[in-house]
């Protein structure tokens, strides 16, 4: 999972600068399909964690990625796809791995790592803005009252 994480965070972050060098460091950004394929077959329960583990380690990876100064924040995320009952997409469908592998509310289930993300706070509509360093702010400070002892 960690490699899947790492592949997501350069897939997402190149986009990121596709968009920020078109001249759109503001514009507010969506994930709108993500998802990592469940193989179901085999070991439910082992196939259905790896998958948890990347939903946990993706969602930590953003989450990360959005309080870092400078960085052009992804908004929100949503998952390839809530509905496989019908046979189409098993592989993504939380609807289809709430019934196979891991049961609900387990650390490996793929519905409770989503929601557990959901303790993450919304990126910002555009790119986090740096954090003035306390030299600059000492600096400021300094001539603010430099500029006060002067008169002006």
């Amino acid at each position: 999972a960690a490699t899947a994480v790492a592949e997501f965070h350069d897939d997402y972050t190149s986009q990121l600068a596709v968009i920020d060098a078109a001249g759109l460091p503001n514009a507010s950004v969506y994930l709108t399909e993500w998802n990592r394929a469940t193989e179901p077959s085999g070991n439910f329960a082992a196939n259905e964690q790896v998958t948890t583990d990347f939903i946990r380690g993706a969602m930590a990876d953003v989450n990360t990625w959005n309080l870092g100064a400078g960085h052009h924040n992804i908004v929100a995320m949503t998952w390839f796809v809530m509905n496989g009952n019908d046979g189409a997409w098993p592989q993504y469908s939380l609807e289809y791995w709430q019934n196979a592998g891991n049961p609900v509310g387990s650390s490996g289930d793929l519905w409770t790592a989503l929601l557990e993300g959901s303790q993450y706070p919304a990126g910002l509509k555009e790119t986090r803005i740096p954090e003035p360093s306390s030299i600059v702010m000492g600096l400021v400070l300094l001539v603010s009252v430099a500029t006060i002892r002067a008169g002006h």
